[in-house]
């Protein structure tokens, strides 16, 4: 009975250190965090465009604030008719700086979690685990085996959550985001047309001018923006 005891034992110590010799090089392999990095920057890149043409539009409706156009003997101001979508972008554009907000903390704790010092604290404590199952199975044991789980649950679960996010957003999300990206840019430019429009009919030509000039500044400023987002 002994014998089998000490067998058991034996091979209980075996699956331990295995499991934690094969934890240890998945933390220092750094796989995990490679592909959610990834992900995070292309979730940064592609919510910051999301939020530049957002901002575009918003800034191309308040050029359009106060300006009139005629119609069937009939005067109205553009900028009455899209108070709500310009209302509505505002909303929308707070929601986008807590989405970016969201992905640059998880980016930050992400780089936390696998820097090589936290991946030293994890290959000591799963020595201490090892170490502590030959010497002892009492309290030195178990507090090292407590310490060890923590902290592999906190070094992996920002990983796992972001790689089940990542996964989401490509069966669900993503194509749906990309078409209404870019109806988002179709409707940016169709502003644009509408702004230079109204400007060429209504104003003076200093006022054309000055009309024409936001429009640029404007759609400079976007393409500056969106750059400065995919270079960063």
């Amino acid at each position: 009975m002994n014998a089998s005891f000490g067998s058991h034992e034996k091979y209980r110590r075996i699956v331990v250190g295995t499991a934690i010799l094969a934890l240890l090089a998945l933390a220092w392999s750094g796989i995990l965090d490679g592909r959610s990095e990834a992900y995070l920057d292309s979730a940064l890149l592609g919510s910051g465009a999301i939020y530049a043409t957002a901002r575009g539009i918003n800034a191309l409706v308040s050029v359009l604030q106060g300006t009139e156009m005629n119609a069937f003997l009939l005067t109205f101001t553009v900028g009455e008719l899209l108070d709500p979508i310009n209302d509505l972008i505002e909303r929308f554009s707070g929601v986008m700086m807590l989405a970016l907000g969201s992905l640059a903390l998880q980016k930050i704790l992400l780089e936390v979690v696998s820097d090589t010092t936290f991946n030293i604290l994890l290959s000591v404590l799963g020595a201490g685990v090892i170490v502590t199952s030959f010497i002892s199975q009492g309290s030195a044991y178990r507090l090292a085996a407590k310490f060890f789980m923590i902290t592999v649950i906190i070094r992996f679960s920002f990983a796992a959550v972001i790689l089940a996010n990542s996964w989401a957003d490509s069966v669900f999300l993503e194509k749906n985001v990309v078409e209404r990206h870019t109806a988002m840019r179709v409707f940016h430019d169709e502003l644009g047309m509408v702004s230079a429009r109204a400007g060429m009919e209504t104003g003076t030509s200093e006022e054309k001018r000055d009309i024409q000039k936001k429009i640029t500044v404007n759609q400079r400023a976007q393409d500056s923006e969106e750059e400065n987002i995919y270079l960063g």
